[in-house]
């Protein structure tokens, strides 16, 4: 082996063991981010960006409710006690966040993910597990129940179908 193979060799070998480091680095600080995002979660903080009628605050990971949330209360209050139907919801929910002119871009997908959304009822979901938020829920946790029970029934889900062709 002449001079230039044993420096190659040298080097690859140097190489290989940077990138065993790198990777071992990179896989410490993944797990703690992870240990982070959860420590954050079980003291009652969001990850992430804020749901639809929530705004950021100075404190990262605390959402306010804003105007958008207010109406949204009411919105789901009035589906929760059967003073309206899902698809005026969905409508109102629409109209409220995008306006008339951005309509279709809704879809009922969006409206079930946010009916079923265990933070407006006060509660943050991180991989698969729920923990109390420290934010404002918009529901009660009964309120989300009816819910989850409303996009449960056959006719709703027939109905969201036909509302999805409509918009």
């Amino acid at each position: 082996m002449n001079k230039q193979e044993k420096l190659s060799a040298a080097e690859a070998f140097k190489t290989n063991i940077e990138s065993i480091f790198s990777h071992y680095y990179s896989q410490q600080m993944a797990e703690s981010v992870k240990r982070g995002m959860l420590n954050r979660v079980k003291n009652g903080y969001a990850v992430g960006r804020p749901p639809l009628g929530y705004s950021k605050t100075e404190m990262p990971g605390f959402f306010k409710v804003n105007r958008h949330g207010r109406a949204l209360r009411e919105t789901l209050k009035k589906l929760a006690n059967g003073d309206t139907n899902i698809e005026s919801a969905t409508i109102n929910i629409a109209l409220m966040f995008w306006g008339s002119n951005k309509l279709k871009s809704w879809s009922t997908t969006k409206t079930k993910r946010l009916l079923s959304d265990p933070y407006y009822a006060g509660y943050i979901s991180y991989k698969g597990q729920l923990y109390q938020g420290l934010h404002e829920p918009l529901i009660t946790e009964d309120e989300q129940v009816k819910l989850l029970e409303l996009l449960e029934k056959h006719n709703y889900s027939n109905s969201l179908k036909q509302l999805d062709k409509n918009l």
